[in-house]
């Protein structure tokens, strides 16, 4: 996304590749700026007023260009910013993808169990936020082995042979589910089994990893209903001075620095089945996850649990679908009438409403203004990219 006083985006170029002084699209100040653009007859970058988001032209009627994106496209190299490389796909497991400000890998297959955050874990992804002294990185693990994946779609899809655990009450009877909306007599609230109590079986599941512009979203699909909560455990790396924290009244998961600037940042889980609202191509039947932070020999674990009563419900489609996504340098959200949490990071943008009103939608989007301060705006613009 683009905010800009002028059209265009800057001109591919640089000051040691121009052949003449019409080539020169950019110059060190502002004053240089200003003159060159004159000269020359087109606008020309003032580079000491660039940054990770933001270009400033001056253009050759004396007015200035301000173009300021919600994603970082520059990163800092020896003092100076230069532009990131094409944004990444994922075109096999191992291989660097690189994102808006941002690098990850996803597992290949290859890894051993005790090579990812915790002991029995392996790196399902890692996402790292280059910087200039040190690198902060996420590894998100994924407790047991991976199998090779399939990569196809800018996706990797871990299937064979690979399950997650159900927790079912040892030795309970089989007992009759409820359908969404159906009454439960308060009676029959029964004392939550305690862990001894508890049998651990699985079912088959299929991983998906995508990359996003900012970072990848992660999830986990149910083929078929257990028959019990399902548990999922993704064990957390953290690179030095950083640490995780949970939201407890929206459910957000922010991993923060030293300063409790958020570095890495999930929304709320979720988890939906197969069925579409026709009116909205949204997912009808869409609950959050109960989600936990613990730890374990040291590491922080993130702990998703689905219920049992949701899952078996006889109006379930399957497969089930269970996220979240990760991002890096959130600076777009969406509110909607029934979303308590936050949507940043999402890959929508809402706007509007598909049922007269009833359920309405506003996004929210962040641009840098600082070159903008104190200046007369003739025009502005806004730009909007589908990825």
């Amino acid at each position: 996304m683009l905010v800009a006083a002028e059209a265009g985006w800057a001109d591919e170029g640089s000051k040691s590749g121009a052949n003449s002084a019409s080539d020169v699209t950019e110059r060190d100040d502002t004053v240089s700026a200003q003159v060159t653009a004159r000269v020359v007859g087109h606008r020309v970058e003032d580079l000491s007023q660039r940054d990770a988001r933001t270009q400033v032209f001056a253009n050759p009627d004396g007015s200035w260009t301000n173009e300021s994106t919600d994603a970082v496209r520059f990163v800092k190299d020896h003092g100076d910013y230069v532009p990131i490389e094409d944004l990444g796909t994922l075109e096999s497991a191992g291989s660097t993808v690189t994102g808006s400000g941002t690098e990850l890998t996803v597992a290949d297959g290859t890894e051993n169990p005790g090579s990812g955050p915790g002991e029995t874990s392996v790196a399902l992804a890692t996402l790292t936020k280059p910087g200039q002294k040190n690198d902060q990185t996420l590894q998100l693990g994924w407790d047991g082995a991976l199998p090779e994946p399939t990569v196809q779609d800018n996706m990797a899809t871990y299937s064979d042979e690979v399950t997650v655990p159900v927790e079912t009450p040892e030795g309970s009877d089989e007992t009759e589910t409820r359908g969404e909306g159906e009454a439960q007599a308060e009676d029959s609230v029964e004392a939550e089994p305690s862990e001894a109590e508890q049998a651990v079986e699985s079912v088959p599941a299929d991983v998906v990893v995508e990359p996003t512009v900012s970072g990848f979203k992660h999830e986990v699909l149910l083929n078929e209903a257990p028959d019990g909560d399902v548990v999922l455990r993704f064990p957390l790396g953290l690179s030095k001075g950083l640490k995780v924290g949970l939201d407890q009244a929206t459910g957000d998961i922010r991993v923060v620095d030293a300063a409790g600037k958020v570095v890495f940042f999930a929304a709320a889980p979720k988890a939906w089945d197969e069925k579409v609202d026709k009116a909205s191509g949204l997912p009808a039947a869409q609950v959050d996850v109960d989600t936990s932070l613990v730890e374990d020999d040291g590491v922080q674990v993130l702990v998703l649990r689905v219920g049992h009563e949701w899952l078996a419900s006889k109006e379930r489609e399957y497969p089930v679908t269970v996220d979240p996504s990760w991002t890096s340098g959130v600076s777009d959200s969406w509110v909607q009438r029934d979303a308590t949490g936050s949507m940043a990071g999402s890959e929508e943008l809402r706007v509007g409403t598909f049922n007269s009103g009833a359920l309405a939608s506003r996004s929210f989007l962040k641009f840098s203004s600082k070159a903008l301060a104190g200046k007369k705006i003739t025009k502005a613009e806004l730009r909007l990219y589908n990825h």
